[in-house]
C-alpha cells in the first residue's frame, strides 16, 4: 500500500510544479514565438512576391524584346512590294545611317521622354524594315513625297516648332543621308499646297506665302493670295513654273509629267515639267468626283479618274473607276466598284487604287489590269493604319510581292522606368523586412 500512496504523491508534486495558464512568463514567452513565426513567414513571403515580380519583369521585357526582327536581303536579293503594311511603333529602335532605297515612307508619331512629336517612318526596300528617318523640323499633319526610285524623300519643313508656320521643304537622299533645305523668304510662313516628284531627280513644290491669319476652333490657319509651283533639282535653283497663279497640283506620273486643275477653266491638265508651256487637256473638272483625282499613265497616253457622283448614281455602282485618254471617251474600268483612292501607275497598262472589297473589311492595295482581265491584292493594311499618309515609291507599284516583316514593338521606356523603380522599391521593402526580422530575432535569442 506504501508504493501506491508515494506515487500518487509524487504525481501530486509534479503537477504542481507544471506551468499553468495564468503563469504570465510562459504566456509571454509563446506569444513571442507566435510573433516571431508570423514575421519569418511574412519575410519570405515577401522575398517570394519580389522574386516573382523581377522574374515576371525581366522575361516579359526578354519577350518584348526578341519579337520579329527584319531579315536582311543579300546584295542583288529581291527587292518588291511587301503584302503588308503596319502601324510603326513610336519606339522603334534609333538607327544609325542612310537606309538606302525605301519602298514607302509614312507620318509617324515618334515617343520622346517629354512626349511624342511629328516623324518619318521609311520601309528599306532590301529588308523590309521599318526606320525612322532623320528629318529635321519636321511639321504636324503636312504631306510628304517619295520618289520614284526611292532614294529622295521630301516634306516641308517649319522654324523648329511642329506646330508653328511651315517656312519652306527640304530632301533627304536615303543612299547619304544628305539633307537640302530651300527656305521661302516669307514673313509670316507658307500656307503648303502639295509635293510632288515628276521624276527621279524632280521636284515640285507648290505653296503660297501667307498673306493672313485665321482663328478658328483653338486653331489658326493661314491664308494665302498667291500661288507658287516650282520645280527643284540637287543641280540648281528653283524654277517657278508658268501660269502657276491659276493651277493647283494634283497628282504625278512620276515620268516627267504633272497633272494640274486649272482653275480658271475648270479642266485637268497634264503638263511636262521640261516644257510647261504647252499643257495637254485631259477632261472638266465636273468629271472626276469631289473627294477624287486623276493620275496619267507613264507614256501619258492614257489617264484614270475617279467618276463623279452623278455618273455613279447613274451607272448604278457598276465602276468608281474610269480609264480615257487626252480628248477621248471615259469608259469603266471593269473590278473598281469599291475602288476608293488612285494611288498611280504600275506600268502603261496597269493602274493601282486602294479597294474595301465587297465586305468592306479592311483596305486593300490592287493592281487592275485596264484591258483586261483580273484584279490582284498587293498589300493590306495592319490594325488602324490608313492610306492617307502612305506614299509608296512609284517604280515599286510594278515590282513582285513580297513577304512583309512586322517591325518591332519595344516597351516604352517611361514604363520600364517606372517598372525598374517599382521594383527597387519592392527590393527595398523586402530587405527591410528580412532585416528587421533578423534583428529581433537575435533580440530574442540574447
Amino acid at each position: 500500500m506504501t508504493t501506491p500512496t508515494r506515487l500518487a504523491e509524487r504525481l501530486h508534486d509534479l503537477a504542481d510544479d507544471a506551468p499553468h495558464a495564468f503563469d504570465t512568463e510562459t504566456d509571454s514567452l509563446w506569444r513571442q514565438g507566435r510573433r516571431d513565426g508570423r514575421r519569418r513567414r511574412a519575410a519570405a513571403g515577401a522575398v517570394v512576391v519580389v522574386v516573382a515580380l523581377l522574374a515576371a519583369f525581366a522575361t516579359g521585357t526578354a519577350l518584348e524584346r526578341t519579337g520579329p526582327q527584319p531579315l536582311p536581303v543579300a546584295a542583288g536579293g529581291e527587292q518588291g512590294l511587301p503584302d503588308r503594311f503596319y502601324d510603326p511603333s513610336p519606339w522603334l529602335p534609333d538607327d544609325e545611317g542612310a537606309p538606302g532605297p525605301l519602298v514607302a515612307v509614312m507620318p509617324a508619331e515618334r515617343g520622346t521622354w517629354g512626349g511624342g512629336v511629328p516623324a518619318v517612318v521609311g520601309v528599306v526596300a532590301s529588308t523590309q524594315e521599318y526606320r525612322f528617318l532623320d528629318l529635321p523640323d519636321v511639321p504636324l499633319d503636312e504631306d510628304l513625297a517619295l520618289s520614284p526610285d526611292g532614294t529622295q524623300v521630301a516634306w516641308w519643313t517649319t522654324d523648329g516648332d511642329p506646330n508653328g508656320s511651315v517656312t519652306g521643304y527640304a530632301v533627304y537622299d536615303t543612299g547619304t543621308g544628305e539633307v537640302r533645305r530651300r527656305e521661302v523668304e516669307s514673313g509670316s510662313g507658307i500656307v503648303a499646297i502639295r509635293l510632288l516628284w515628276a521624276d527621279d531627280e524632280t521636284l515640285v513644290a507648290q505653296y503660297g506665302p501667307i498673306s493672313e491669319v485665321t482663328s478658328g476652333a483653338g486653331t489658326e490657319d493661314g491664308v494665302t493670295e498667291d500661288l507658287v509651283a516650282e520645280t527643284w533639282t540637287s543641280a540648281g535653283e528653283p524654277v517657278e513654273l508658268p501660269q502657276s497663279q491659276s493651277w493647283l497640283l494634283e497628282s504625278t506620273n512620276g515620268n516627267g509629267d504633272v497633272v494640274v486643275v486649272d482653275t480658271d477653266r475648270a479642266v485637268y491638265l497634264a503638263v511636262d515639267v521640261a516644257a510647261p508651256a504647252s499643257p495637254v487637256e485631259l477632261l472638266p473638272r465636273a468629271s472626276v468626283s469631289g473627294s477624287g483625282t486623276v493620275v496619267l499613265s507613264p507614256d501619258g497616253q492614257r489617264f484614270a479618274t475617279q467618276a463623279s457622283a452623278r455618273t455613279l448614281k447613274a451607272q448604278h455602282l457598276r465602276a468608281a473607276v474610269q480609264i480615257g485618254a487626252p480628248e477621248g471617251k471615259l469608259r469603266d474600268l471593269p473590278g473598281s466598284v469599291f475602288t476608293r483612292a488612285l494611288v498611280g501607275w504600275a506600268d502603261d497598262s496597269t493602274i493601282v487604287g486602294v479597294d474595301e472589297g465587297e465586305n468592306h473589311d479592311g483596305l486593300e492595295l490592287v493592281r487592275y489590269p485596264v484591258d483586261g482581265g483580273d484584279p490582284e491584292v498587293v498589300s493590306d493594311l495592319a490594325g488602324t493604319l490608313s492610306w492617307d499618309g502612305i506614299r509608296v515609291a512609284g517604280d515599286q507599284l510594278a515590282s513582285p510581292v513580297v513577304e512583309a516583316v512586322e517591325p518591332p514593338s519595344p516597351l516604352d521606356p517611361r514604363i520600364v522606368a517606372a517598372a525598374a523603380g517599382g521594383a527597387g522599391v519592392l527590393i527595398i521593402a523586402g530587405g527591410a523586412a528580412a532585416f528587421l526580422w533578423w534583428r529581433r530575432r537575435r533580440v530574442a535569442h540574447a
